[in-house]
């Protein structure tokens, strides 16, 4: 009778621990097989057996409610000077679109459209001994490899200063699968095929 108490308090201990390891605060929807789950303030995703096949980590970028995979790629962001810059993963938890754009769409048939900043050196202030940068913004259409197919509506007035910094949003969007329409230098709206 000892032996089978302390067996059952061992399952049941054991058993306990095991629960309390697939304790989340938050989880999110099925999408590409996997399901976000978070956990002291970070993100992962379970398999549809429970196991979690991306560990926890503080750079998935919640869409909505929680991170979600759209063909193949999840949103994730880097810090850089106060300003967060987007990329993706893909589902083994490996990053294939280095976080680099100032805002992106989540993927949709295959493409998304993401904020791009390009900056060309102009030369140097010679009495603050700092870089003359010139810096353009557009709108680009990308695949999943992070190929970048179209430009599509430029940007100004954006500031890369972080306390001034307001992040752009993409007025570009996707119509129909290889449909996109984006706003031309006039204000009005061009519709494009793929």
């Amino acid at each position: 009778m000892k032996k089978h108490l302390i067996f059952l308090v061992s399952f049941f201990m054991l058993f306990s621990l095991q629960a309390q390891d697939n304790e989340y605060t938050a989880v999110g929807e099925l999408a590409d097989g996997l399901i976000a789950v978070q956990k002291d303030g970070k993100w992962g995703f379970i398999d549809t057996n429970g196991d979690l096949v991306i560990d926890l980590r503080d750079d998935l970028v919640a869409h909505k409610e929680a991170p979600v995979f759209t063909d193949g790629r999840c949103l994730i962001h880097k810090m850089e000077d106060g300003i967060a810059y987007y990329g993706y993963i893909d589902t083994d938890g490996n990053t294939v679109i280095a976080p680099q754009y100032l805002n992106t769409t989540p993927f949709t048939d295959g493409y998304a459209i993401a904020l791009k900043v390009e900056e060309k050196e102009k030369g140097t202030n010679q009495y603050l001994n700092k870089k003359i940068i010139d810096r353009n913004f557009d709108e680009v259409l990308i695949n999943t490899k992070g190929e970048e197919l179209k430009y599509l509506t430029p940007h100004k007035g954006i500031l890369l200063d972080a306390k001034r910094y307001k992040q752009p949003e993409i007025v570009s969007r996707m119509l129909a699968p290889g449909i996109v329409t984006f706003k031309t230098a006039n204000g009005n709206w061009k519709v494009a095929k793929l």
